[in-house]
């Protein structure tokens, strides 16, 4: 009898044994059709931040012309000329920083000698934009 009972219980579970594979086969199918389903929105996404990327770098570098452009402007400017003095140079910086995003400030540097020198950076400290410095 007990014979019997151990064949009845091997028996009933053979078909759940037998089903394992099938469900593990049935698991690694979904995962491949998962994989293959998100590879194109990975490609689009990818090519999507691709173009983001490239029309951000256009973008800075067309900036970064311009300022180039017009700092090369005000070199020519200035040195086409023997006196310019504190106010015309505040005027075309105060143009130049007002035409973009890409300069903040623009700032006076006399080449001044000795004593007068140290009054003239002094004199220029009172007056400069706040949170900017000069590094040395």
């Amino acid at each position: 009898m007990t014979e019997n009972v151990e064949s009845q219980n091997r028996q009933d579970n053979a078909p759940a044994v037998r089903a394992w594979p099938l469900l593990l086969l049935g698991v690694a199918i979904s995962l491949i059709a998962l994989l293959a389903a998100l590879r194109p929105e990975r490609i689009r996404i990818e090519d999507e931040v691709a173009r983001t990327a490239e029309k951000r770098d256009d973008e800075l570098l067309r900036g970064v012309e311009r300022d180039s452009s017009m700092l090369a402007s005000v070199q020519v400017f200035f040195e086409s000329s023997e006196t310019i003095g504190f106010g015309e140079f505040d005027h075309i910086a105060g143009e130049f920083v007002s035409m973009g995003p890409g300069v903040k400030a623009v700032e006076w540097v006399p080449r001044v000698a000795g004593l007068a020198g140290r009054r003239a950076q002094e004199e220029r400290e009172s007056k400069r934009v706040p949170g900017f410095g000069v590094k040395v």
